[in-house]
């Protein structure tokens, strides 16, 4: 894309759909939104209960591991069902006990 030349993309994630504007290829924004929601039904598989805010933030918490993880230069581990679903509900339990969420008060 040309400098500050900015894109739209409809995409849907969750069945829900979205435009999303950028800076960058069209089809790059398609690929990144498919990602979150291929990140988000395997959350929604393994806490079915969980609703779409909770699942949206436990994606970013493991996105956000997955991002510095790389940076940090650690090795990736590969995530079986087993451990997703492990990690899944250890992110679940800090949400439900407030250690991450509205009641979460930093030192």
């Amino acid at each position: 894309m040309g400098e500050n030349a900015v894109s739209r993309v409809r995409v849907e994630i969750l069945g829900k759909k979205y435009t999303l504007r950028g800076d960058v290829d069209t089809d790059y924004m398609v690929s990144l939104a498919r990602y979150v929601d291929e990140k988000l039904r395997e959350l929604k598989e393994i806490a079915p209960d969980a609703d779409n805010t909770k699942l949206a933030l436990l994606v970013a918490l493991n996105l956000a591991d997955e991002l510095h993880r790389a940076k940090s230069g650690a090795p990736e581990i590969p995530e079986d069902a087993a451990m997703l679903k492990e990690k899944t509900e250890r992110l679940i339990q800090m949400l439900e006990e407030g250690i991450v969420g509205t009641n979460f008060q930093p030192k």
